[in-house]
């Protein structure tokens, strides 16, 4: 049977906890199918949050849901006091994202590279700073551009670099000094500012 719970998650003594669609034989803490919430009761005031269409179908599917969720839909107003769905379910059930992130993924790494230099030639002509370009479709970098630049943390990695890896690169530059020129540092490098 699938139940619709609380997974805990927090610290000792502050607990937090997600909206879990999960097998009732899981452990309270192991494998679930699907995360469509999360309630902090320690947060002034309490924090709830649940994808009310995501309730709805797994309701309508005859998911099961714990006390303690049956009382946060029925505050949302989704189920009523015995716990029974209030209105309609949604008459079109979008699958889960993992799925649609999949086909993208799929999608991208089929299309054919000419097709993917075309933006990209585009985008480095009208590139934001010189000697940069946007990632291809695939997230691989373009011929001639080594060196990966996060806009989020204006940093830029030298490929061999410790988090050069790990980084997701918003931008591409060609040499370090166009990373510098528009900004970007190394890491452990003081900001100019």
């Amino acid at each position: 049977m699938v139940r619709i719970r609380l997974r805990r998650m927090g610290m000792k003594h502050k607990p937090a906890y997600r909206v879990v669609i999960a097998d009732s034989h899981a452990p309270r803490d192991g494998k679930f199918i699907e995360t469509i919430g999360h309630y902090n009761p320690q947060a002034q005031p309490k924090v709830v949050f649940i994808k009310e269409d995501r309730a709805r179908y797994w309701l309508s599917v005859g998911a099961q849901p714990s006390d303690t969720v049956v009382r946060l839909l029925k505050n949302l107003g989704v189920v009523d006091a015995e716990g029974k769905l209030i209105g309609e379910a949604p008459a079109k059930v979008e699958a889960p994202v993992k799925k649609a992130k999949k086909a993208v993924t799929k999608a991208a790494a089929a299309a054919p590279a000419a097709a993917v230099a075309a933006p990209v030639k585009a985008a480095a002509e009208a590139g934001e700073f010189a000697g940069s370009v946007r990632p291809l479709a695939n997230g691989s970098a373009p011929e001639g551009y080594a060196i990966k630049g996060n806009q989020n943390s204006m940093l830029y990695h030298v490929p061999g670099s410790r988090y050069y890896n790990s980084t997701v690169a918003e931008l591409w530059f060609d040499t370090v000094e166009s990373a510098e020129a528009a900004g970007f540092r190394a890491p452990g490098q003081k900001s100019a500012e």
